[in-house]
């Protein structure tokens, strides 16, 4: 009996070394493999080897410090790891760096985004704002005016460079498809700027703006380009933020009916008519039941796409139509200022004649 303790306490002892044995193999695989997961997850995002192609144009209008500097570049998504990153930085004994504009891709390695970001960029640098309601012609020419490019060239490469953000994703490569895309406000850029940087930053700011109202976009029943193209017409029919979504609710319902939009800035834009001209000509039937794309007296729908530059509340109300009041018709109030809304043609007709013919200098 004594014998048969004996190996069975050797058989026990056996299995039980064995056991810590495996644990100990398994918990150094386990520990390999966390460090090597690691290990690739951090060169990848050091050298670059597998990451995504995304480009992002960089303005720094102030000198920053390391530590900023990586913070900016995980936010725009250039690395993902910032601390990896300022452990380079440490090493290469860098610090600071310089205000510029620099052009920076995703899928550059940290050494690659070092040397951009240290290559010097001379010239000054020129704040451009660009008002609501421009045509892209209009903003092509205010870029020119402002030595940051040229006009033509501006044009050129608005009209042939494949631009791939998401706001572009229905809209053709036709002449001028940016129109509408390009945001009014106001930017800070070198002189002698390259056209497709300028142009990825008016897009990348038009992209904040859809990414903010993204889940409207997703609910609205029309494509984004129909939303850009309503919030075009909304901001060149008027100039009162309060009325907008009135202004939107309009179209909307007209669209709806289907009746034709019936909207004078489309048919503007289509015969290329200054502002002054327009208003001047208001709805003469010189131009307006011509036969265009874009004249929405002959035309039921939508024009091809927008036909200038809206603001922030024109899409928000391009988004938010109001409807709720069932108005058909408006016009400007030249007595008080803003918008009378009518839901007959003969109210609408009061209103043109009391407001707007009757209050004319």
């Amino acid at each position: 009996m004594a014998r048969k303790r004996k190996k069975s306490h050797a058989v026990l002892s056996a299995i039980a070394q064995f056991c810590r044995t495996l644990g100990y193999v398994l918990f150094i695989i386990g520990v390999s493999l966390l460090i090597s997961t690691l290990v690739i997850i951090t060169a990848n995002d050091a050298l670059a080897l597998v990451k995504q192609d995304k480009d992002v144009t960089l303005t720094l209008t102030s000198d920053k410090t390391a530590e900023e500097m990586a913070e900016l570049l995980q936010g725009k998504g250039i690395i993902n790891y910032k601390q990896v990153f300022l452990l380079f930085l440490k090493v290469k004994k860098m610090d600071s760096f310089d205000k510029g504009t620099f052009d920076l891709n995703s899928n550059m390695d940290y050494g690659q985004i070092v040397s951009t970001l240290k290559r010097e960029k001379k010239g000054s640098i020129v704040r451009v704002t660009i008002p609501e309601g421009y045509t892209i012609k209009q903003i092509a020419q205010l870029m020119e005016d402002q030595q940051v490019c040229s006009s033509e060239a501006f044009l050129i490469t608005a009209n042939t460079y494949d631009f791939s953000h998401t706001v572009l994703k229905d809209v053709p490569m036709t002449e001028n498809r940016l129109e509408g895309y390009l945001f009014p406000d106001t930017y800070e850029f070198f002189e002698h700027t390259s056209c497709d940087e300028i142009t990825r930053r008016f897009l990348d700011r038009t992209l904040e703006i859809y990414e903010e109202y993204e889940s409207d976009f997703a609910e609205s029943p029309f494509t984004v380009n129909e939303v850009f193209t309503l919030a075009s017409i909304v901001q060149g029919e008027t100039g009162n933020s309060a009325d907008a979504m009135l202004v939107s609710g309009v179209f909307v319902d007209r669209y709806n009916a289907p009746e034709v939009l019936a909207s004078s800035v489309t048919s503007c834009y289509a015969f290329e008519l200054s502002a002054e001209e327009c208003y001047e000509h208001g709805e003469s039937t010189d131009y307006t039941w011509q036969d265009h794309p874009y004249n929405t007296y002959t035309n039921q729908g939508f024009p091809p796409g927008p036909v200038c530059a809206p603001s922030k509340i024109s899409i928000y109300a391009a988004l938010h139509p109001d409807t709720t009041e069932g108005y058909f018709f408006f016009c400007a109030d030249l007595c008080n200022g803003g918008t009378v809304f009518a839901r007959t043609a003969a109210e609408h007709q009061y209103n043109i004649d009391h407001y707007y013919l009757g209050c004319m200098e």
